[in-house]
């Protein structure tokens, strides 16, 4: 989370931080070697959960363009203030302009 301002402010260092990102995703995604590295860490007592939060954080990786992130969520978004009113989202039955950050490399 950041703000726009400050990204548009500091292009090269919000630009290098998703580029960066981007990179320690795909090769957590790819590498198991990374994983054997990070499991002291992670403080696990068994295979079984080593392996489940590692293939949950996997999965968890978005593997489509922002673009189409941006719009699942804001359909997501539009059903639950269909079906929890005001009680569930408040007043706004669509996400606020400006969630989405729209100058991500790749957009």
């Amino acid at each position: 989370m950041f703000r726009e301002r400050w990204a548009r402010d500091n292009p090269k260092a919000i630009t290098g931080f998703l580029r960066a990102s981007l990179a320690a995703k795909a090769h957590m995604r790819d590498d198991d070697a990374v994983w054997h590295r990070l499991r002291p860490m992670m403080r696990v007592e068994d295979d079984a959960t080593f392996l489940a939060l590692r293939d949950g954080f996997r999965a968890g990786i978005p593997s489509r363009p922002p673009a189409e992130g941006e719009q699942a969520a804001r359909q997501a978004f539009a059903i639950l203030a269909a079906t929890g009113g005001t009680a569930l989202v408040g007043k706004t039955h669509t996400l606020a302009e400006g969630t989405f950050w729209s100058g991500a490399p790749g957009q």
